[in-house]
């Protein structure tokens, strides 16, 4: 045959085995998988939702994690294992829901994935990672301390929340200190820009009366009981009855009577719900 002839010949070969070569590729009919980007406020949930590109006979499953961006542990519901997620055939998305966590401090907005894995019936498209958004959000409601270094902290949040009720507020500690109550009852209703002294007496309408139960709930608030000692501060940097809004510091040293034992309460701050 002609050298000429040849060469289209085979050319159109090389393309008649690439094309059927591509053609049994097993990945290259399969619809693909994309997640998109979230935001939602802190103490809320962010909700991803897993796209798939058309729908299958066949139910579509994957692997999905979270890895951090600006965030830690602390800021939501990590992943740190693989979830399962699916889509049912005939369906093209599914939702993925990021518990997100609130916390006492003002910061800016932070930022984590949520990663696609390990698809079935299905490929991973150019758009498989997920970022997550957690903007402060309005400040929450809380007050917290460090009780002998350590930190001792109670987010609002029904009845273990702190609250400012009438001339009195308390709360309920978190981690280490879940068992743990505080209370401050003042000898008025306060006001403010206002600063009060603490006194075990607490009889002045300038005094304030504290109390610490280490164990309130394991005792049935029968267990030792530290007051806070005179000389210590509870400064109410804000009052406001129209926002329903109470904000301030303190630090004192409170003593346990029985057995004379004293604690230091420093750096203590706390923003609360007027009710």
């Amino acid at each position: 045959m002609n050298k000429l002839l040849k060469l289209p010949l085979v050319i159109f070969l090389l393309f008649f085995i690439i094309q059927c070569g591509s053609d049994n590729d097993p990945k290259k009919n399969l619809p693909s998988l994309s997640i998109n980007d979230a935001v939602a406020e802190e103490g809320d949930h962010a909700t991803f939702t897993v796209t798939l590109s058309a729908a299958s006979t066949e139910a579509v499953t994957f692997s999905y994690k979270t890895t951090h961006g600006t965030t830690t542990d602390a800021d939501f519901e990590a992943i740190l294992n693989a979830m399962h997620g699916a889509i049912l055939p005939g369906q093209t998305t599914v939702e993925i829901t990021i518990g997100l966590y609130a916390d006492a401090e003002n910061e800016q907005s932070e930022k984590f994935n949520v990663v696609l894995s390990d698809p079935t019936n299905a490929q991973l498209s150019d758009d498989a990672t997920g970022i997550g958004t957690i903007t402060n959000g309005p400040a929450p409601f809380f007050f917290k301390v460090k009780i002998g270094g350590q930190q001792w902290t109670s987010m609002m949040g029904g009845f273990f929340g702190p609250v400012f009720f009438g001339d009195s507020f308390s709360g309920y500690g978190t981690g280490t200190f879940s068992d743990s109550a505080l209370e401050f009852n003042f000898n008025e209703v306060p006001t403010g820009p206002k600063t009060y002294t603490t006194d075990p007496s607490g009889s002045e309408t300038n005094k304030v009366r504290v109390y610490y139960t280490p164990n309130f709930f394991s005792s049935g608030g029968l267990g030792a009981t530290f007051e806070a000692q005179a000389g210590g501060e509870v400064k109410l940097t804000k009052y406001d009855v129209v926002s329903g809004e109470a904000e301030g510091t303190f630090h004192f040293t409170a003593k346990e009577s029985a057995s004379g034992q004293t604690l230091e309460f420093t750096e203590g701050q706390f923003r609360l719900e007027i009710e």
